[in-house]
């Protein structure tokens, strides 16, 4: 699915948390903990897949997540034409990745994603932090791998509230995302015949 977060006007933090598999559905054995308050999820569109589950994490989760990616926050890279990693005015936010289950706040989201998703936990891609400061902007590219093992789903949980832009839009489908902090975006790039 072609995607592109637009430039806001105040700091806005995303952390993306791919999945690849080669099959869907498998049996996850976790459920959402605690007393932790189920939101609603909001279809967004049927082809490709697409949906916004609001309050998927609590504001003490994303702000743990920051403060876990802020002390290695780099300039954001593509994937260039020898398949190195490449600065380009495409992607012009600052990230990092973190450890799969670095710690057990960030696998309890690991664990409610496979959930959610009905993806398995260990087809999760490492989590990817990104902050996008004002004007900064990623702009619209398809959100998927080029490999032997592709992705088939990314979920995009927002860990700050903004006021103006940061939108994550989806200009094929007419279909705009505001952030908002907790909410979680899960869109599929792959339909379930791996197309």
């Amino acid at each position: 699915m072609v995607a592109s977060i637009r430039s806001c006007v105040a700091s806005s933090w995303v952390v993306y948390l791919g999945t690849i598999a080669v099959f869907a559905g498998c049996a996850v054995a976790s459920a959402f903990s605690g007393d932790q308050s189920l939101g609603t999820i909001t279809t967004l569109a049927w082809s490709p897949r697409a949906f916004l589950f609001h309050g998927f994490a609590t504001r003490e989760e994303c702000e743990h997540v920051r403060a876990l990616a802020r002390p290695y926050m780099q300039r954001s890279t593509v994937v260039g034409d020898d398949d190195e990693d490449a600065v380009s005015s495409v992607r012009t936010s600052y990230g990092t990745f973190l450890s799969r289950f670095q710690d057990g706040t960030l696998a309890a989201l690991e664990e409610r994603i496979a959930l959610w998703t009905h993806l398995n936990v260990t087809h999760q891609e490492d989590p990817q932090v990104l902050r996008y400061a004002p004007g900064q902007e990623y702009k619209a590219h398809m959100d998927d791998l080029e490999e032997e093992v592709p992705r088939i789903a990314t979920v995009i949980l927002y860990l700050s509230d903004v006021e103006m832009g940061g939108e994550t839009v989806f200009p094929l489908r007419n279909i705009s995302v505001s952030p908002k902090m907790g909410d979680a975006l899960l869109f599929w790039s792959l339909d379930g015949s791996m197309q």
